[in-house]
């Protein structure tokens, strides 16, 4: 749950409870509840302790039914639940901001007024009861403005549905016949064509009885298309642009008022080549993942890694946006500017890329409470402020350093820049990161109309104003993560093709046995840990992976590139095929001339003696013997050509043996039996 740096919050530290009394510019006051002794710590110390998992929140006075919904994430809920909890979420803040801007000119509110205002905007055809929403609102203040307080508490209450299977196909199929066409058939129409589909399958089975149907009725009908996605029926009877533009969020190129209202974020190629730093050589021009403030500029996380901008690099920069910055600042000792540039952002403007539009990225924003704003396809001055810090990263860092290249080929000319890159990519972070937050922030930067800001003053100015919320880092990983579903069998639970195993599984395994389908969120940056979900006791619990030396710090991108080396080098060439098959038809060639040349008859006298005679001359045979024998290489039998390597081979194992002579006088190949070729 997200909380505020304010008077009055408690959290236990070393098993002690205290409750902040007064927070400063740098300096905090927290009393001890065990013995009300006030003390004065830095917020720095409280950052520090908060990024260890040192520091714990205590939940304040809240109903219990509160309680149980928070603990379930985000990410379990159905799409239904979801829309649900969102629903009432914008209802409260509409609610509030219409209440407080009335208020200024009116002393008599209407609040049943200012709820048929806020359904007419939301175009919600049943809006709440004014006690409803005072509910609703209670329940949100007390978890500190979690989501998950909004989640339905009866979702598996109410009268179930009556339809068989048949019906339910039928109302499907009458559904995508008529209501989901361009042509915009009606509730009446569908119903209309349900009746005609049950008809026709009553007389198609009339001498089955128990295959009779009767035909639903209209309000089944309509619930099922209420039922329906509101977007799979705008792009089924409007088309997909028009579906786009009616679900779009509209706050484009809006100005924010305050500091951590909008953010910007994108991905972007940089114009350099750096050196891997174990292999010491070019592996080409790493990404760089950036999230900048839009009040003052200022860039709150960034990611940077040879891999494509994904989900991953998002939730690394998003993480190292939200928590703060005292380690980060530990990692990279040569940055003298240590402003805690963090926070979470009310909302976030993106493109319109896959990685961007994601069921993982909507439940993590969902969770922390920041809303997405994808801007218009092709107009990528709608997010300019993040595309303009990327020209100006280039101009003022990278063009100065040698092993640059050139977006214009015409520019390159003779320049090679891989022979020019002189930098790891260590080392090449620590040069950047430099500049993000020791130069960067102290230069003019022009914005709208002409007007010219310094980001770090700006910031400070701002700040003290307004909280920096901020989550566990523990429940950030979780948050973050790559969601899947698994089943905990009795060898654990397998996902990437890696093992993850624990007591903690155990003990979930032996009260609810294996093949428990689970939720499983892992963080695709480092694959030694997973998280699965327990949803009986309502809490997530990690798992090391079973191959620990091998998965811990190793990222998805990495493994895959393994799966695909071990994937290559085990798959035979075609000339290694070739020679394979050659042997293989050149042996069965010999296999079939000697059972087509052998004689009709053999005395079993005969091969009695034959077998005898051979076993007595292997049994006599000395050690040293045995190890001349020769032996075919593999380029040998793969080019044999005919039957005489087969009758050389067996004259040398025959002629290093005792007697060899007298076998040979005793033996005829030609007279071979299938008994005597098997032996």
């Amino acid at each position: 749950m997200r909380a505020s740096i304010e008077p009055g919050m408690e959290y236990r530290f070393r098993n002690r409870v205290y409750s902040i009394v007064s927070v400063g510019d740098s300096e905090m006051i927290v009393m001890d509840r065990y013995d009300e002794e006030e003390i004065h710590i830095s917020k720095d110390e409280f950052n520090k302790c908060w990024i260890k998992n040192e520091i714990k929140l205590v939940s304040g006075r809240m109903a219990n039914s509160v309680k149980n919904k928070l603990k379930t994430p985000v990410s379990t809920l159905s799409e239904e639940q979801k829309k649900v909890a969102v629903r009432k979420e914008e209802y409260i803040k509409k609610f509030l901001d219409k209440k407080d801007a009335l208020r200024k000119s009116e002393t008599d509110l209407d609040y049943s007024k200012i709820i048929v205002e806020i359904a007419a905007e939301l175009k919600d055809p049943y809006p709440p009861s004014l006690r409803t929403l005072m509910r609703w609102k209670s329940d949100y203040n007390a978890a500190n403005g979690s989501i998950r307080s909004l989640i339905n508490g009866f979702s598996n209450s109410g009268r179930k549905s009556n339809l068989n299977k048949c019906q339910k196909e039928l109302i499907e199929k009458a559904i995508d016949n008529v209501y989901l066409q361009p042509e915009k058939g009606t509730v009446a129409q569908t119903h209309s064509e349900l009746g005609v589909l049950v008809e026709i399958h009553n007389r198609e089975n009339k001498d089955n009885e128990s295959m009779i149907i009767k035909c639903p009725s209209r309000f089944q009908v309509q619930k099922a298309i209420e039922n329906l996605d509101y977007l799979t029926k705008l792009e089924k009877r409007e088309g997909k642009r028009e579906a786009a533009r009616d679900v779009r969020t509209s706050k484009h190129n809006y100005r924010p008022e305050r500091i951590l209202e909008i953010g910007e974020t994108d991905h972007t190629l940089l114009d350099y080549y750096v050196i891997d730093d174990d292999l010491l050589m070019p592996l080409g021009r790493p990404w760089m993942t950036n999230i900048m403030e839009l009040y003052s500029r200022i860039p709150l996380g960034s990611e940077i890694t040879y891999e494509n901008g994904s989900f991953i690099t998002i939730a690394n920069a998003l993480k190292m946006s939200i928590l703060p910055k005292s380690n980060f600042y530990e990692m990279y000792p040569d940055i003298k500017n240590t402003t805690n540039y963090s926070g979470i952002l009310e909302s976030l403007r993106t493109d319109n890329g896959a990685d961007f539009i994601s069921n993982d990225l909507d439940d993590a924003a969902l969770e922390i409470g920041m809303i997405l704003h994808h801007v218009q396809v092709t107009k990528s001055w709608q997010k300019g402020a993040i595309e303009g810090f990327f020209r100006k990263q280039n101009v003022m860092l990278l063009d100065k350093i040698k092993g640059k290249t050139f977006s214009n080929i015409l520019e390159r000319a003779k320049y090679d820049p891989k022979k020019q890159s002189l930098i790891r990519l260590s080392d090449f972070k620590n040069i950047l990161y430099k500049w993000l937050y020791d130069v960067y922030p102290y230069n003019e930067v022009r914005v709208e109309h002409g007007k010219k800001i310094i980001p770090h003053k700006l910031w400070e100015k701002n700040i003290k104003d307004h909280p920096q919320d901020f989550i566990e880092k523990s429940n950030l990983d979780i948050i973050f993560g790559k969601t899947g579903s698994r089943k905990a069998r009795d060898k654990g639970i397998e996902i990437n093709n890696l093992k993850y195993d624990g007591i903690d599984l155990t003990k979930f395994r032996a009260s609810h046995g294996n093949n428990e389908t689970v939720k499983v969120k892992f963080d695709p940056s480092d694959l030694g840990f997973i998280h699965f979900f327990d949803k009986f006791e309502k809490r997530f619990i990690r798992l090391n992976a079973v191959d620990s030396e091998y998965a811990n710090k190793l990222t998805l991108y990495q493994h895959g590139i393994i799966k695909k080396y071990v994937k290559e080098d085990m798959r035979r060439s075609e000339e290694d095929i070739k020679v394979l098959m050659d042997g293989k038809i050149q042996l069965r060639d010999m296999i079939n001339d000697l059972l087509e040349n052998k004689p009709s008859k053999l005395a079993s006298k005969r091969g009695a003696q034959l077998r005898q005679g051979m076993t007595n001359s292997i049994a006599d045979a000395g050690e040293n013997q045995r190890d001349s024998i020769p032996r075919l290489e593999e380029n040998q039998i793969s080019s044999v050509s005919d039957v005489s390597v087969e009758s050389t081979a067996c004259d040398s194992i025959i002629s290093d043996s005792k007697g060899t002579e007298e076998s040979k006088k005793n033996t005829s190949y030609e007279k071979w039996t299938d008994d005597d070729i098997e032996w």
